[in-house]
Formats: C-alpha cells, structure tokens, sequence
C-alpha cells in the first residue's frame, strides 16, 4: 500500500505549517492510511506540541517505490530538486503563497519538477498556483480546536500579539498607537511566544484584542484562533486571510502594512471594548472562526488523499530535452570535449565502491553524463550529488540557444539530459549556491569534490573553504579551467593550497587529501569545519 510521507523541517519553534503537517498526518493515520512526518535529523521530536503523528526520518538509504508519495512544503526547494529522479509521485503543499518562489532561482517553477499534484492552504494560493504556473489545486481547510480557543468568562482589557511575526511592524504600530491613544496608555500589550498551544490558548481567552501584524500570510491560523478565542481581531490579512476577515463585520481589518491605520483601528477596537458594544463583532468573529472546525479539515483531507490514490498519477509538463542537448552533439550548447574526461576516468578508477562524489557546476548535465556513465560502467556503488544553482536569469552566452528550447530553464535541460542516458539512480540534483550547499552534507561524508567552475577567484576559494571539511580522509578535491584563459582558478588555487601540493591534469587542478596539510591563507591556516544541517533525499 502506497506511503504518504510529508517532509518537515526540524523546527522546535511554535510554527503554525508544522503543526498543519502532523494534523494532516493525524488525520490519515486516523482513517488507516500508511503516513508518517518525515524528519531530517535522527531522533528529532518537536517539543511545543504533542502529538500522535509517526516520525520516520531522511537517509541516504530510504527506499521509494512507485506507490509512495512524498509531500514537499512549497519553501523546500532544495528537497524538490534533489527527489526528481525518485520512482514516487511527489505533490507540493503550499503553506504560504510568498515562499512559493521565494527560494527558486528565475525560470523555475513547479512544472520544473514534475510534480504529480498540488495542495493549496487558502483559496488566494490556489488562485496564486493557477495563475503563475497554470497548475490545478485543491484547498485543503486549516482547522481551529474551538474546544481549546474559547473565551473566557471575562475578557481582560490588554492587547495579545505575536513578537515572531513582523516584530518591527508590531514595534511602528504599538508606537503610534501609544502617542495617539495616550488614554490607553495602561492597556498592555501582551507576547504570546515561545509557549505551548495550551498557554497560547489561556492567553487568547483573556485578552479583549487580538494585533495580527503578519504578512504575508497563506491563512493565518492565529486570527482565526483569536476569534475563536473572543478576541477583537485588528490587523492585517496577508492577503491569504481577506477569506474570512471582512471589515467591521468580524474584524478590524487594514490594509496589509499600513502602520497609520492599524494604530487607529487598535484604539478603536479598545473603545468599542471600554464601551461594551464590541461584542457583536467577537460573536460574528467566533462563527466565523467555527466555520472552519477540525472536522470541516478532517472531511478535505480524506476527500483529496482518496481521490488523489484513486485517481492515475498526473504529473506536471516539464519541456523536453532538445535531442541535441547531449555529450558533444550540439555545438551551440556544449563543447566537443570536456577537457577533464582523464580526471573523471581516475576518479571513478581510484573511487571506492561506496563513495560520494559532488560536482559543483553541473549546468545542462553534459560532465554529469559523462562521471555517471563512468560510473555505471564500473559497477561501483559512487553516488554523485550535482549541485548548481541552474539558474536561467544569467545563463553562459554559448547556452542561450539551447536554454530558450528549454523553456528557459537550466534545471530542464538537465533533468532530461540524465533520463535520456537512463541515469537517475546514480545523480541527485543539490538546487542552490555551492557554497551554501556544502552546509547540507556532513563533514567528512564526501570522497572528491569536483569544482567545475570558470568564474573568479572568490568565489572559486569560497567553494573550496566549503567543501574541504566535508572530505573524508583521504578524499580529493579538484577543478577545471585551470589555464592562461582563468587566472581566477589559477590565483585562488595558488592562494589555497601550498607549492607542490597540487597536480595538474590537462586543463585541470587536482589536490589529493588536502586534510594532511594546512590551507594556506597567507599567515593563517584554515582547519575550520561546517555544521551539517539537514540529510540530503536522493534517489535509490
């Protein structure tokens, strides 16, 4: 039976997408579905709420079948990336429209990863998702415990509010209202942070008003809980919320981030509340906080998995490679040769069985081909991670044509040049800067690191400073380019490593465990290494 399994980051702060994750995966275990939250990080628990949901965790050595289904938060771009070439079908779950390409390089959406459905939090994303990438999706209601957020016999007149969201908005807007409601000036303003559901709860029932200063926002859970709560609601909708705060019928609603009018409707709210006819407003608000219950959630979530099972995998159009777009037969696109096919044969040749190999630089996929048909070849178990950022805002001159047939996309072009050649089980993609990246693999995890790079020598030493500590004992780190027409590589590769440490191979630079000496950084040495914070999902 088919595995439903959501990733979540390793979060340990309140965060109101973890906690849409494990309800959804209370609810399917509820009804006898195979679910689990899937963690990065061994052993993690969250620890601001409870909850019955299973935990399985990320490894290198997970098995995907064609019946699993991996659910991808919309900010995880990373892991959409490095689990194209899973056999599972993957559906995106958007939990705030604004991160939707917020981590996406220009030129990628969606469709770039072949995704086989889409789960929208709010009728806003759903509109958001259909218009910007033509994807079809289903809103699944966010669900309010109203046996928890309920008000209180009395309500005390203070003003809750949540430090984490916008906390300098809230700074503007708690000033000005102090120096234009200087009759106010006793009313305090109350932090509901780093506690439990339950005490967030305790604090909403007690308190008269309720600041929403978030944007942007999918649709905000804690106005919804605040009108459950008997709260007066003032604030913003990060317009994923205006579908069910209506101004001066269950809410005192402005305009997202305008300071000036929010202050004034907090002194309004205040006065109605001193004046006794806020409570028409708190009753209209709670029914509509009613409107979405646990069980209005519990209903779309078995109705979108059932049909979704039932249903034949869809996955989203990704362009087809131009059939050009291969080793060494599109003279617009690639080179005739590499220039480093002798590095990559010793590579392979002096790999063992089990090793991992990055390749920084991987673009359209031609050098990725060309390590991973090696590697296929010598029945070895190396794994290969290629990590680029495939950006299409600034692609190389000489790559443009081929790009455009693309769709405008790098990641396109490079998904499809490694199915053409039959080799997903050996590649997984790694979406990001490859300085930054070296952060998502542990130290000393890695046997050779690959820089395939022309760029100058800063960014060329950044890559190297990355990804040294992340080499095992022994392991090797090398380049490309390395010749009279890149004086950053040859600057930054001299800056770096001591004379007589490095080899030169064609137009290539090679350092063979560069643990045994010390990175030389004019007077200093760099034996530094890089916390490793979170697995990386890859192909099995």
């Amino acid at each position: 039976m088919a595995r439903i399994l959501y990733h979540c980051r390793d979060l340990n702060r309140p965060s109101g997408g973890v906690r849409r994750l494990y309800r959804h995966i209370e609810i399917l275990t509820k009804h006898n579905y195979p679910a689990s939250i899937l963690h990065d990080r061994q052993g993690f628990r969250v620890k601001w709420f409870d909850s019955p949901a299973p935990i399985g965790y990320v490894s290198t050595d997970m098995n995907f079948t064609a019946d699993d289904i991996l659910v991808i938060p919309e900010g995880h771009t990373d892991i959409m990336a490095s689990t194209v070439f899973l056999p599972c079908r993957r559906v995106i779950i958007a939990l705030n429209w604004a991160n939707i390409f917020a981590s996406l390089p220009v030129g990628l959406d969606w469709n770039s990863f072949q995704i086989s459905g889409a789960i929208a939090g709010s009728e806003y994303e759903q509109t958001f998702i259909r218009e910007t990438m033509g994807l079809d999706s289903t809103v699944i209601v966010s669900g309010i415990d109203s046996a928890m957020f309920k008000p209180s016999a009395t309500k005390l007149c203070q003003i809750a509010f949540m430090p984490r969201k916008n906390a300098r908005v809230f700074h503007l807007i708690a000033s000005a209202f102090r120096s234009m409601f200087p009759e106010f000036s006793e009313v305090p303003f109350v932090p509901v942070d780093g506690v439990s559901h339950g005490q967030v709860a305790h604090v909403l029932a007690e308190s008269a008003v309720f600041l929403a200063t978030s944007f942007p926002e999918g649709l905000a859970r804690p106005p919804l809980e605040a009108m459950a709560s008997g709260c007066s609601v003032v604030g913003f909708a990060g317009r994923g919320s205006l579908e069910y705060m209506e101004h001066r019928k269950n809410c005192y609603l402005a305009a997202d981030m305008d300071v000036l009018n929010a202050a004034q409707l907090l002194g309004a709210a205040l006065r109605d509340f001193k004046e006794g006819t806020a409570s028409v407003m708190q009753k209209a608000g709670r029914e509509t906080a009613l409107r979405y219950s646990l069980e209005r959630e519990e209903e779309t979530v078995v109705t979108y998995w059932g049909e979704f099972l039932r249903s034949a995998p869809l996955v989203a159009s990704c362009p087809r490679i131009h059939p050009h777009v291969t080793m060494g037969e599109s003279p617009d696109a690639l080179d005739r040769c590499l220039g480093f096919e002798d590095l990559y044969d010793r590579i392979v040749a002096k790999a063992p069985d089990d090793a991992n190999v990055v390749e920084i630089g991987s673009g359209l996929g031609t050098s990725t081909v060309y390590l991973a048909q090696n590697v296929r070849a010598s029945a070895k178990g190396i794994h290969i991670y290629a990590v680029d950022n495939f950006s299409a805002s600034q692609p190389l001159p000489r790559l443009v044509p081929s790009v455009s047939r693309q769709g405008g996309s790098v990641f396109h072009a490079f998904c499809e040049n490694i199915r053409a050649h039959g080799l997903e089980s050996l590649v997984t993609p790694v979406l990001g800067d490859p300085s930054l990246s070296a952060s998502r693999f542990p130290d000393h995890s890695v046997d050779f690191v690959f820089v395939n790079g022309h760029y100058g020598s800063a960014k060329i030493r950044s890559d190297i400073l990355a990804w040294v500590p992340k080499l095992k004992p022994g392991g090797g780190i090398g380049g490309c380019h390395y010749d009279e027409n890149h004086l950053g590589v040859i600057q930054a590769v001299g800056e770096l490593f001591p004379s007589g440490r490095y080899e030169i191979i064609q137009c290539c630079w090679l350092v063979e465990n560069p643990h045994s000496s010390t990175l030389a950084l004019g007077n200093e040495s760099y034996l530094g290494s890089h916390t490793h914070t979170q697995n990386t999902l890859r192909s099995c």
